[in-house]
């Protein structure tokens, strides 16, 4: 009994790693986006 009780006491940990990975990823494509049209719009002047 005390080993079921002990258990239930953690919560699983349901894709916290995941949506971290998916925040450093979107602000990664973000930041190279807008480099990437800064340096663009420069060489077309």
């Amino acid at each position: 009994m005390f080993h079921a009780f002990a258990f239930r006491e953690e919560l699983p940990q349901t894709g916290e790693k995941d949506n971290k990975l998916g925040i450093l990823g979107l602000l990664s494509v973000s930041l190279a986006s807008l480099f990437g049209l800064g340096e663009k719009k420069k060489k077309e002047d």
